[in-house]
This record gives C-alpha cells, structure tokens and sequence, in this order.
C-alpha cells in the first residue's frame, strides 16, 4: 500500500495534492475569508473577492498571475505570484513587473508577493516579497482554532497533512 491509501485525506483522494491551481485556489480562499492571513500581506482594508489566474498583456507582451486581490476603491492590487512546482526565474517576475508598470498608473498600489516551496532558493533580487510552504503551514497551524466551523477546521487540517 501507498502513503496515499494510508491516511484518509480529501486532497490525495481527489489528486489535487500536487497541483498548483489547488494551491492558488486555497490560498485566494484564506484571502477571501481570514483576515489574520490576508493582513500578512496587505493592510487591513476592504476587498474585492480575490481572482485566480489573471491575465494581463501589454505592448505584446502577456503574463498570467495567479491570485489578485483588488482593494473596493482598486487603489491597491495585492498580485500573489505561486510557485509550487516550479523554481522562480527572475526573468518571469521581471516581465510581470514591466507589464505592471505599464499598465497600473504610479496612483495605484501594487503589492506583489512570490509565494515558493523553500523561501531560502530565492537568491536574486526581484523587489517581490517572498512567502513560503512553511510559513503557511505556521500560520495554520498557529490559526486552526480561529475557524467558526468544524467543516473549515477539517478542510484546514486536510491540507495541512499534505
């Protein structure tokens, strides 16, 4: 038998546990609905629902972000770059940042987070700031309680396990 087939975990039984979009998507949900989380990366103040797998182009130029999270008045854009199988290239974050200069007015507020597996092989400097696997992992563990319902802590404990 497996690891798989060893412990009872909704993400394994799905064959989500590896998939990026399944990381994106669980993380926009803790933006949507906890504020000690969406206060790790930006300041406390009203949003829209974050949004998955955004595009944006300009001057021929096309990039794909995984989560945004615009303020009400969208004077601030929260952008969350997620790197879960991949190794962060610098020439990506580049490109993106060029298309955000581009495109946002220096009115707007651009907050832009590298979310990786191991914060410590980010060894360039990309003027984003860099969230990892292990700093989610203590802020669920550290937060698990402040969830209303047993259906949400057991969904959290799920993910957490894998």
């Amino acid at each position: 038998m497996t690891d798989k087939t060893t412990i009872f975990n909704y993400f394994n039984i799905l064959e989500k546990d590896n998939k990026e979009l399944t990381h994106s998507a669980f993380i926009s949900y803790l933006l949507e609905r906890n504020l000690n989380f969406r206060n790790l990366f930006v300041e406390n103040n009203k949003w829209q629902l974050p949004k998955l797998e955004q595009s944006y182009s300009y001057n021929k130029k096309r990039c794909r972000i995984d989560i945004e999270l615009k303020s009400i008045d969208e004077k601030t854009i929260l952008f969350i770059e997620n790197k879960f199988k991949s190794f962060p290239e610098e020439e990506q974050l580049s490109k993106y940042d060029q298309i955000f200069k581009q495109k946002f007015n220096e009115d707007i507020k651009l907050v832009k987070f590298l979310f990786c597996f191991d914060k410590k092989l980010v060894c360039f400097d990309n003027h984003w700031k860099v969230f990892d696997y292990r700093d989610l992992l203590n802020f669920l563990k550290k937060n698990i309680d402040t969830y209303p319902t047993n259906d949400e802590k057991t969904f959290i404990g799920h993910y957490m396990l894998f």
